[in-house]
């Protein structure tokens, strides 16, 4: 079967896209993405659950994109060897004036928007939830290459590397 190949945002499209391949019997993912929606991310997050997705990142996995690839099946999840990852506290955008139980409101939701997030990663790699939590918040934006990524259990290995 032909892998999903997508190089872009992690958005409403790429939702839709992984939902139709999951259901024609297609697992696996090719990405290349420096991130996107947090509510997309979610969706996506639960559909690979689902099953064991093959996921291959090259160039960025930035973001939202980050747990997309943790759901991974284990041994599935590799990156080329010049990818570049990112991880940082996750963002809600919001247009004009808050009031302040609003704010508040947006307040909790990224609260638990960060323990989705790094909960995702403290099941899918070899460092915990506290771990990931902490450094998302001690780091603004965290830029890493595959070693630390294969390291932190992120990928499972390096394709494209001379022997």
């Amino acid at each position: 079967m032909k892998p999903l190949i997508w190089t872009s945002d992690i958005n409403e499209r790429l939702s839709k896209k992984m939902l139709q391949y999951s259901m024609a019997g297609n697992r696996t993912l090719v990405l290349n993405s420096r991130g996107g929606e947090t509510d997309h991310m979610c969706s996506i997050v639960d559909l690979m659950a689902t099953g064991d997705w093959e996921v291959m990142v090259t160039g960025s996995n930035m973001s939202a994109a980050v747990p997309i690839l943790a759901m991974g099946a284990k041994g599935s999840r590799v990156a080329t060897p010049n990818t570049r990852f990112m991880i940082h506290l996750p963002r809600l955008w919001s247009f004009g004036s808050s009031t302040s139980d609003e704010m508040v409101t947006e307040s909790e939701e990224l609260r638990a928007l960060e323990v989705l997030y790094c909960g995702v990663l403290g099941r899918r790699t070899k460092k915990t939830a506290k771990f990931w939590l902490e450094r998302i918040r001690t780091k603004k934006d965290w830029y890493f290459g595959v070693k630390e990524a294969l390291e932190l259990g992120l990928i499972d290995s390096v394709v494209g590397f001379e022997k």
